[in-house]
Parts: structure tokens; sequence; C-alpha cells
């Protein structure tokens, strides 16, 4: 189990960013970024352990901010040089990425919202795309094509 110690950061950024699951903080601040990145592994963590307690929120609140996220750093990434792997923007990416797959598998997501969801994980199947959110993406393809036979 991963403890994460939260004792550097103000109270303030805190609270707006744990108080919903509606305010991930995506591209924001460098400390913000930092906090999303540890936020969304604790949100697999947590629908992990809780089954389909938090099925519904997740999907309803947590999935499309993530999507929404991933979609628009798709076109920045395509773009990026080499030098954009070492960004904190980029780990956020692939964390979010990871992670989203992560989700969709731990809560059996439906096959409306998985459509969506593989539609923007998609984008980083190109070669144009750095070489780890290739990776990311072949990777969740890959199982949702098997979770999609299965529907």
């Amino acid at each position: 189990m991963m403890l994460i110690r939260f004792t550097s950061i103000p109270k303030e950024i805190l609270i707006s960013s744990f108080n919903s699951v509606t305010c991930f903080p995506f591209l924001c601040s460098a400390k913000l970024q930092v906090i999303t990145i540890k936020a969304v592994t604790v949100l697999c963590s947590m629908a992990e352990a809780s089954g389909s307690f938090m099925q519904r929120r997740v999907i309803k609140d947590a999935i499309p901010s993530m999507t929404a996220f991933l979609d628009k750093q798709a076109s920045v990434s395509l773009k990026a040089g080499p030098v954009y792997s070492q960004s904190l923007t980029f780990k956020q990416q692939l964390a979010v990425l990871r992670s989203l797959g992560r989700l969709c598998r731990q809560l059996e997501i439906s096959e409306a919202t998985l459509s969506s969801v593989v539609w923007v994980c998609a984008q980083y199947l190109s070669c144009r795309q750095p070489k780890e959110l290739q990776q990311v993406g072949k990777t969740f393809s890959k199982e949702q094509q098997l979770a999609l036979v299965f529907l």
C-alpha cells in the first residue's frame, strides 16, 4: 500500500483538489499537477478497494474530466519535441492515461462510456506521439479489444 504524505502541501490546495472528484486540477500550477498525479493513483486504489461503491460517481465525474484532459493534451504531445517527455504535463498525461485503463477494467464501465474512452486513447496510437504514450495507448487498446469481445 502506498502512503502519500501531504504535510508540505497547503491545506487550501488539498481541500480544492479533493473536495470533489470533478475538481481534478488538470492543466494548472506545478504543485497541483503533482497532486493530480497522486490523486489519480489514489482514485484507482479506492475504486479497486470499494468495488462498485464508487462506480457511478467515477463514471459520471472523473472519467469525463480525464478523457477531456487526454483529448486536449493529445494534440499538444503530438507536436511536442523530445524534451516534452521530461515535463510535468507529460507525466500527468501518462499517469491519467495509465489510470484510465485501470479504472475501465476495475469498474466494468458500459459500452457507451468505453467507446468514448477508446476514441480518446486511440489518438495515442499515432507514431508521432511520444513512445511512452504510444506504449500505454497500445496496451490500453489491446485490453479493451478483449473487453469488447466479451461484452
